[in-house]
Order: C-alpha cells, then sequence, then structure tokens
C-alpha cells in the first residue's frame, strides 16, 4: 500500500509539477526620486504611494531624497540604477526629472514625471499632449495661464482702478520658476488688462539657505515699490515656502493675488487656481500601473493634469472690496479661508 501511494506522490510530481507562479505576482521595483522636501513634493509622493499599493499589492519602492542638490541626485539614481534595473523610476518636480532624462534617456527603462512646471523648456520631452515616443510620460504641474488671469481678473476688475494690472513676480532662477516665468510672460503678453513686472533673484538651497532668500525678496519689494498692484507667487521651491507668502502679506503694502499653492490663501493670498496634489498623484499611480502590467510610456500622452483646486481668502477679499461669485466659491468648496 505505501509503495503503491509512494509511485503516485511520484507521478504526480513528475507530470503535473508545481505551477509557476506569473511574472505579475513577483514584487515590480519602483524607484522615487524626490527633487526637494517640500509640502508639493512629499504629499505628492506619499499619496502616489499609497495609490499604487491600493492598485496592487505587488510593489516595492526604493525612494531617493535628492534635496535639492543635482549632484546628490545623479549620484543617487546611478548608484541605485548599477545595484537593480528596475520596472519603472518616478520623478518629482524639475531638477530630479532632468536628471532621470539624462540617466535613463538611452535605456529601456521606462519612467514617469510629474510636478514639472515646464518640461519643455526643461529639455525633458519635445512637446506636451503628445505622447513622447520614447521611454517617459507624466503630468504638467499647472494650468493654463491664461485661464489663472482670467479667473483673476473676474475677482478684481472691478476693486482696481489702474489699467493694466501690474502684476510683480519675485522669483529665483531656479528652473521649474523661470518655466512659470516664461509661460505667465507669454500669457499676459496677449492679455490686455496686465502687465508684467518680473524681478529675478540668486536660488540658494531651501531650507538651509532660505533667511538669505527672503532678505533678497525683501530688497526686491523696496525696489518694485510703487510698480506693481498685485504680487503672483512663482513655482518652484520659493513659491512654495510659507515664508514666502507671510513677507508679501505682512511686510508689503500689495496684495498676493495669485498663490503657489493651497496654503497660500490660508495666510493671506487671495487666489489659488492650480493642480489639485492628491488628484494629480493619483493619476499618475494609474499611469505607473498601466506601465507596470505592459503598456509603452511613451505611448501615453504627457498632459496637464484633470484634476484642480481652487482657494480663496474671505477676508482679503472683503479688505479689497470684492464680492466673491458664486460659482467660484462652489469650486473652491471647502477651499476657503478667512
Amino acid at each position: 500500500m505505501l509503495a503503491t501511494l509512494f509511485r503516485l506522490m511520484l507521478f504526480l510530481m513528475l507530470f503535473y509539477p508545481r505551477p509557476i507562479m506569473p511574472a505579475e505576482a513577483a514584487g515590480k521595483q519602483v524607484i522615487i526620486l524626490e527633487t526637494m522636501p517640500v509640502h508639493v513634493i512629499l504629499e505628492g509622493s506619499a499619496v502616489f504611494q499609497e495609490t499604487l499599493h491600493i492598485i496592487r499589492d505587488s510593489v516595492d519602492f526604493r525612494v531617493l531624497k535628492a534635496d535639492g542638490d543635482p549632484d546628490r541626485a545623479t549620484r543617487l539614481l546611478k548608484n541605485a540604477l548599477a545595484e537593480q534595473t528596475p520596472d519603472l523610476v518616478v520623478a518629482i518636480a524639475t531638477l530630479g526629472s532632468q536628471v532621470a532624462h539624462q540617466l535613463l534617456k538611452d535605456t529601456d527603462i521606462p519612467w514617469l514625471f510629474f510636478t514639472v512646471t515646464d518640461p519643455v523648456g526643461a529639455g525633458i520631452v519635445a512637446q506636451i499632449n503628445q505622447p513622447s515616443g520614447t521611454n517617459v510620460s507624466g503630468r504638467v504641474y499647472g494650468i493654463e495661464r491664461k485661464t489663472k488671469l482670467d479667473m483673476a481678473l473676474r475677482l478684481v476688475k472691478d476693486v482696481s482702478s489702474q489699467r493694466p494690472l501690474r502684476i510683480g513676480f519675485i522669483h529665483t532662477d531656479y528652473p521649474s520658476s523661470q518655466g512659470d516665468k516664461g509661460m505667465l510672460r507669454e500669457a499676459i503678453g496677449g492679455h490686455p488688462d496686465f502687465s508684467f513686472v518680473p524681478y529675478q533673484i540668486v536660488y540658494q538651497a531651501v531650507p538651509e539657505k532660505l533667511p538669505e532668500l527672503l532678505d533678497q525678496v525683501r530688497e526686491a519689494t523696496r525696489k518694485l515699490a510703487g510698480q506693481v498692484d498685485y504680487w503672483w507667487t512663482p513655482v518652484g521651491p520659493l513659491g512654495e515656502r510659507d515664508e514666502y507668502v507671510k513677507l508679501l502679506v505682512e511686510e508689503t503694502e500689495k496684495p498676493v493675488l495669485m498663490a503657489t499653492n493651497l496654503r497660500g490663501p490660508q495666510l493671506g493670498a487671495l487666489l489659488y487656481l492650480g493642480p489639485d496634489i492628491p488628484g494629480q498623484a493619483r493619476e499618475v499611480a494609474a499611469l505607473a500601473d498601466s506601465i507596470l502590467s505592459g503598456e509603452d510610456a511613451g505611448s501615453i500622452p504627457i498632459t496637464m493634469p484633470k484634476s484642480f483646486a481652487v482657494g480663496l481668502n474671505l477676508t482679503t477679499a472683503s479688505q479689497l472690496g470684492i464680492v466673491i461669485p458664486a460659482d467660484i466659491l462652489d469650486i473652491a468648496g471647502g477651499n476657503v479661508y478667512k
């Protein structure tokens, strides 16, 4: 009897071997390159990881923190690629995405970017609203600048006697801020109700050199005194800082018309109109899942995110004599502050 059972077991092992687990069951390796520790990047990275984990269980993340240093970003990503070829690289913000482009452009490794204001100007892709045809796709961080200007004008057109309205834009030479300046300049150039007053300062690493940056901002506000009607904060590491918005709100006589993020209206800026950070990250997580499932990154169009958010400060609006239109209040939802 035992001999018979043994022969049966041997037969089953030889002719019905244990099935091999499909490749999809193996953990996919995803490298995330975070440009610097600012809110928009940290929140985007966290939501991206959380969402992709919900979509698919079998994914392992390796997070690289560049701390705003391109040499560090290059070194970290080079070392990670040398240790293991990942299934996907995700770069968050302009500096990290430029590094990823340089290291991955001649490889077959797919990669995604997001929180990049001007990927064309940054040399990452040739055009947006089209597939790249290479190994990259992503989401552009922003909303058309003309759309922002149109909404801002709806709020201030009845309370501003100055025409055109002079928009002060104190920015650094950081790549994403330069891209933002170029797009805003182009939009204002075709908008007769606005004129553009940019002022460039030298970028220094945030947060270590933030006090020095803020001193440069103070000096810029003094030099621009009498030349601007409203401030517009730039995309980039300076514009993301609460301290920058607070300085403009508390130390100058002109209001902040447009903030870079949703915290701006909480600090006194009149308006925020831009990408919804969690929504953008969830969109990119869906793209990542498609690529990890076999879709070609180069076939996925590079677009602006579908989800956006509006923030308002009612106290600032009241001080300016502005009555917020009901439809804008509805769009803002819970992002209305006093």
